[in-house]
């Protein structure tokens, strides 16, 4: 005895149910060939399931769900064409099919055609059913159910690959809403605010990512931290600080391909000013003089520069633009190494001679 033989009583005679009020055709033929195809499903013998889905098909044509069954199998089986093509005819026998449309979405989504794969899971979104059927236990190994939390959460995903930064945030939070335990979304919310330029933002979305099971979120949240380091260094560059002073330096170190080559010389006083940019450019003047004797002589012309990193520790500046004679300003540089505001060495950078000059206090 066959599976529903003892319900259709004759294999091949078409039956009708009447399920909430509705009529519903049930073919024998179809159900048991669709019935073997799941089995085969099951146990990821696609081929078997594609083969008895063909046959119910056959002996149920308007049925739409084999449709979606069968273009799932497909997608299984990396066969796009084929699952696109069932997809849309599930599609055409059942037009609100959420199921058919979230499927087809993820093909475009495999194309990488990120707008039809947005407008198709819309599609979905809307025709979602009410309440929680995972909570009801569908959803396990079942070829016919998808979460609404999958939908949702894909459907926000999608949206910021697009750079819909907002609209998709909208739908993520919605997902993490329907299930706070849902990983996904929360890995998509960090990389959506990276992308945004706001990678310290992302942050603790990837560290729950991570905490939920993502084992790529760990990368991620080592990349944004990096990206949110680079921005801080790059935004404490553009600040103007107010430098004006003039260091006096009694000694200083040669070196040359960063090996000291000469150095202290027992008594070579320098002064180094650093002021306000003198032909009222952005950033600031640098000029070096020799001190020897008490008197002051200048010994390198005023360099203009701007201000590149800032920590702590020490201050750099890079020169920029170029003199009356065309000669580079950016040849030169000067680190002022401090300690709490009290400057204690100033290193002039030669760049083009890969030469560093180091006075000390």
């Amino acid at each position: 005895m066959g599976l529903f033989d003892d319900i259709f009583k004759k294999k091949g005679m078409p039956e009708k149910l009447n399920i909430g009020g509705k009529e519903i055709e049930i073919n024998a033929d179809a159900m048991v060939y669709s019935q073997m195809a799941l089995d085969a499903y099951k146990v990821q013998n696609y081929t078997d399931a594609i083969v008895n889905f063909d046959k119910a098909i056959n002996a149920q044509p308007n049925n739409q769900n084999f449709y979606t069954m069968r273009g799932t199998v497909y997608e299984d089986m990396g066969n796009d064409v084929a699952a696109e093509r069932d997809f849309r005819k599930n599609l055409e026998l059942s037009p609100n099919s959420y199921i058919g449309a979230y499927r087809l979405g993820m093909v475009y989504f495999r194309k990488k055609d990120f707008e039809n794969a947005i407008n198709w899971l819309k599609k979905s979104y809307n025709n979602l059913p009410d309440g929680d059927l995972e909570g009801m236990g569908l959803g396990k190994q079942n070829i016919m159910f998808v979460a609404k939390k999958v939908v949702i959460g894909n459907l926000g995903n999608f949206l910021t690959q697009v750079k819909r930064f907002e609209e998709g945030i909208k739908y993520l939070d919605e997902a993490i809403e329907i299930d706070p335990n849902y990983p996904n979304p929360y890995m998509a919310k960090g990389m959506a605010y990276a992308q945004m330029g706001e990678p310290r933002k992302g942050i603790p979305f990837l560290q729950k990512a991570a905490k939920l099971g993502i084992p790529q979120a760990e990368m991620a949240i080592n990349m944004l931290e990096q990206l949110a380091q680079e921005q801080e260094m790059e935004s404490s560059s553009n600040e103007e600080l107010e430098l004006d002073f003039v260091f006096h330096s009694s000694d200083h170190l040669r070196y040359e391909n960063g090996i000291h080559t000469s150095g202290p010389h027992g008594g070579a006083p320098r002064a180094i000013k650093v002021e306000a940019n003198i032909s009222g450019n952005e950033g600031y003047t640098v000029t070096m003089f020799n001190t020897d004797g008490g008197q002051a002589n200048v010994q390198m012309a005023p360099k203009q520069m701007k201000l590149v990193g800032l920590d702590n520790q020490k201050i750099q500046l890079r020169g920029y633009g170029n003199d009356n004679f065309g000669a580079s300003f950016s040849d030169y540089g000067l680190t002022i190494h401090h300690n709490e505001g009290n400057i204690e060495k100033c290193i002039l950078h030669m760049y083009d001679r890969n030469v560093d000059i180091e006075y000390l206090n």
